[in-house]
């Protein structure tokens, strides 16, 4: 090889490179670069190994098909405990060797929108659960399509409300409620594109309240700020006076009205709640265990309230908790008639998402 016998005369590797081109140029070849020859030299050249210039490597579809196989059956072994990696799937799957930006780019193009994204977080049920939440949605997948919206006459839920009552914690809460920001790599650690850690980084907001809510075809009739630690009596004593005034004002013809309401074992499934259902002759509709999906006080209310309460938040300055009662009482009853319409009329979709996926995760989680 003229390389060689070159090296072997003790010429740099510039005087081979000049010696080549002229050869390449006499021969009509087009010349090779300087680092292609001082490449050649050492040995390192592409012959034997995977070539990384060019065209990237590709996968067939019966191989994409494998490697998306293989990455749902990796994690669903390790069951979530353990983070599984591009290089551990792509090898397991015995395709080709190709960089994981190639695997993601491929299963990207074949229609499985694939990312390292955060885990949700999702109710642990076990399989009773599982069982439980896919016999109740048989039987209510044969209910009217309007049942929750018009023959439920009222829906109950309580909730923790943070107190933010400084600027400090208004900015808090919601920088701990935002997802993702569109930005660069090197942005990344500015103040502005961080998520402050709730575990290591926690901040006293100022206060908390205690709320108990209700619904009833299109509006928040139920308001109820709850004192001290909730528990059976505070769920009988809710029942007796608070409920009890709704259905006189809204249903007082009715001689068994009904309550759609979730397994609260301390609250409303207590005794002394039990007790006092019975005795008011309430017709109680539960919901299944570890069902927030089912519950329209959770997927929709809540984090409707929550998100209309920081648009009205004070610009600058303190908030009392009392001013921030007031003002979240007057957010919650403000709830749009449309957006609870909406939310109800979606209970239908949800069941038949639950029986579909046999009791359990429904992707409108």
């Amino acid at each position: 090889m003229a390389l060689l016998e070159w090296l072997s005369q003790q010429k740099t590797p510039v005087d081979i490179w000049k010696l080549l081109r002229t050869d390449r140029r006499a021969r009509h070849v087009k010349p090779l670069c300087l680092t292609a020859v001082r490449k050649a030299l050492r040995g390192a050249t592409h012959r034997g190994a995977s070539e990384t210039r060019g065209a990237k490597a590709t996968l067939s579809g019966r191989a994409v098909i494998a490697l998306n196989k293989k990455r749902r059956e990796l994690v669903s072994k390790s069951w979530g405990a353990r983070q599984v990696t591009w290089k551990e799937v792509i090898k397991k799957s015995r395709v080709k060797k190709i960089h994981p930006t190639t695997a993601k780019r491929s299963l990207i193009r074949a229609g499985y929108a694939v990312a390292s994204r955060a885990n949700r977080q999702k109710p642990e049920r076990s399989p009773e659960h599982i069982a439980e939440r896919l016999k109740i949605c048989r039987r209510w997948k044969h209910l009217p399509k309007n049942y929750f919206a018009s023959k439920i006459d009222l829906i109950i839920d309580n909730k923790m409300f943070q107190v933010p009552t400084t600027d400090m914690a208004r900015r808090y809460k919601a920088k701990i409620g935002v997802h993702s920001q569109i930005r660069t790599r090197s942005e990344g650690l500015e103040p502005q594109y961080t998520k402050p850690n709730v575990k290591r980084n926690r901040m006293n907001l100022g206060g908390s309240l205690k709320v108990a809510a209700g619904i009833r075809r299109d509006r928040v009739v139920l308001w109820k700020y709850l004192e001290g630690q909730w528990s059976g009596d505070a769920a009988a004593t809710l029942y007796k006076k608070d409920i009890k005034q709704v259905f006189k004002r809204l249903c007082p013809a009715k001689a068994s009205p009904s309550i759609l309401e979730d397994n609260d074992p301390t609250g409303y499934k207590s005794s002394k709640a039990k007790a006092v259902k019975k005795l008011l002759k309430y017709k109680i509709v539960s919901l299944p265990r570890y069902s927030p999906d089912l519950n329209p006080m959770d997927f929709f209310l809540w984090a409707d309230i929550e998100k209309r309460m920081m648009q009205s938040a004070p610009k600058a300055g303190n908030e009392k908790v009392e001013e921030y009662k007031r003002r979240l009482r007057k957010t919650a009853m403000a709830t749009s008639k449309r957006t609870i319409r909406r939310a109800l009329a979606s209970m239908p979709k949800r069941i038949a998402a639950v029986v579909e996926a046999n009791g359990n995760h429904i992707c409108t989680d």
